[in-house]
C-alpha cells in the first residue's frame, strides 16, 4: 500500500503514518522515501511496535544505516553493546556491522535512514503490504526464518546466528565521536550551534558516515523564514519532530506537524519558518558537506535549548565562503520569506 510517493525525484510531503507499508513480525514500516523516489542511495523508514517486537542480530554490507528513536523505549544492540535508548537518542550503525533491537514500550517507534544498502527490498521481503495505518494490537510475532534466507539470498542482510549478549546496558555517549565508527548518542548531545534564536545540533557528522550524510536537529521558536535558497549537489529531508512549522519547496506551501515529512532534491529552491513556540525538526542531508554551512553560520554553544538572548545569525561569515558552500540564495539573507504579518 503506498500513500502518496511519488516514484521519482521532485519534492514531495508525507502526513504522518502515509508512506509504503510492510507488516513483518507485528512491526509496521512505513517507508518515507525509496531510491525510486530519490533516485539516489537514500532510503528513509519509520518502524513502529508493541512492546516485545524484536528484530533478530544482523549487519549489512553496503548500507550506512542511522536511527533516531522517535518515541517509547528501545533495548538496542549495537557492535557487541547493549544499549536502552529512549525518545531522541540516536545511532550511526555503519556497514558490516552487527546490531539488532528489542522493543521496550508499548508504543514505540523510530526514525532508520540508510545510505546504500537494499532497505526497502530487505522489508518487503521480510514483510507483506500493509493497508492500515498502524501496527495491529496482540502480541508480536517472529520473522520466519524462510524469509530471512530469501532477504539474505538480495537484501543486503546477513542475520547473525546467535542470541544478543546478555549485559548491562552501555550510557550513550555525551560527544560525538570523529570518524566511521558505530555509536549511540545520547538525546541533546552533539555539537552544537547556534545561530539567531535557532540551535543547530550535528548529532551525525559527514565524517561519521564518510561524507555520505548528514544527519542534524534544529529547534527554535515561532519567527520569521529563513531566505529562500537551493543546493546544486545535496539533497534535504525534513522530519518534525515537535510544534510545526511552514516549508516552501518549488512552488507550493506545505505545513509540517509531528510525523509530517518533505523531501527536497537539490536544485529545488527550498525555505522554512518554525511556527510553534518550540518547534524541533530532524534533518538527513547527502552529501554531507553541506555541515560547513552551519559551522560557519553559527557559533558553539554549551547550552541545551535555544537562546532568548538573540543575536543575528552571522550571514557576513556565509557570504565570505559561499565559493565553497553548496548553497545559492535567490533571496538576500536578512529579507523574509511569508514572514508573519
Amino acid at each position: 500500500m503506498t500513500d502518496h510517493l511519488p516514484g521519482k525525484r521532485i519534492p514531495y510531503f508525507l502526513q504522518s503514518g502515509e508512506g509504503e507499508r510492510f507488516l513483518l513480525g507485528g512491526q509496521l514500516a512505513t517507508f518515507v522515501a525509496r531510491m525510486d523516489d530519490t533516485e539516489g542511495p537514500h532510503e528513509g523508514v519509520v518502524i513502529s511496535g508493541g512492546k516485545g517486537s524484536t528484530f533478530p542480530l544482523h549487519a549489512h554490507e553496503s548500507g550506512h544505516e542511522m536511527i533516531l528513536v522517535l518515541d517509547g523505549r528501545l533495548d538496542f544492540w549495537l557492535d557487541g553493546r547493549q544499549y536502552s535508548l529512549s525518545r531522541d537518542d540516536y545511532a550511526n550503525v555503519p556497514p558490516k556491522i552487527s546490531h539488532g533491537y528489542r522493543m521496550q514500550g508499548h508504543n514505540t517507534s523510530f526514525l532508520s535512514w540508510t545510505n546504500g544498502g537494499a532497505a526497502r527490498l530487505l522489508h518487503s521481503t521480510l514483510g507483506d503490504p500493509w493497508a492500515p495505518h498502524t501496527y495491529p494490537p496482540g502480541l508480536a510475532k517472529g520473522i520466519s526464518s524462510e524469509r530471512m534466507a530469501r532477504a539474505e539470498a538480495g537484501a543486503d542482510v546477513k542475520f547473525i546466528q546467535s542470541e544478543p549478549p546478555a549485559s548491562s546496558p552501555q550510557a550513550p555517549l555525551s560527544k560525538v565521536p570523529d570518524g566511521v565508527v558505530p555509536f549511540v548518542l545520547e538525546s541533546g548531545e552533539g555539537q552544537r550551534l547556534v545561530a539567531g534564536d535557532t540551535l543547530f545540533n550535528i548529532i551525525g557528522q559527514q565524517n561519521n558516515s564518510a561524507g555520505k550524510f548528514l544527519g542534524i536537529m534544529t529547534e527554535g521558536p515561532a519567527g520569521e523564514a529563513i531566505p529562500k535558497h537551493y543546493h546544486d549537489k545535496v539533497m534535504e529531508a525534513f522530519f518534525c519532530v515537535d510544534g510545526c512549522m511552514t516549508l516552501w519547496a518549488g512552488e507550493s506551501e506545505y505545513q509540517l506537524q509531528p510525523g509530517d515529512f518533505l523531501n527536497v532534491p537539490a536544485g529545488i529552491v527550498h525555505a522554512y519558518r518554525m511556527d510553534a513556540h518550540f518547534t524541533r525538526f530532524f534533518g538527513y542531508l547527502s552529501p554531507g558537506t553541506f555541515e560547513n554551512f552551519f559551522r560557519i553560520l553559527g557559533d558553539p554553544s554549551d547550552n541545551y535549548i535555544f537562546p532568548t538572548d538573540i543575536k543575528s545569525p552571522r550571514f557576513d561569515r556565509v557570504a565570505q565562503h559561499l565559493a565553497e558552500l553548496d548553497v545559492k540564495f535567490v533571496e538576500r539573507p536578512g529579507t523574509t520569506t511569508g514572514a508573519r504579518q
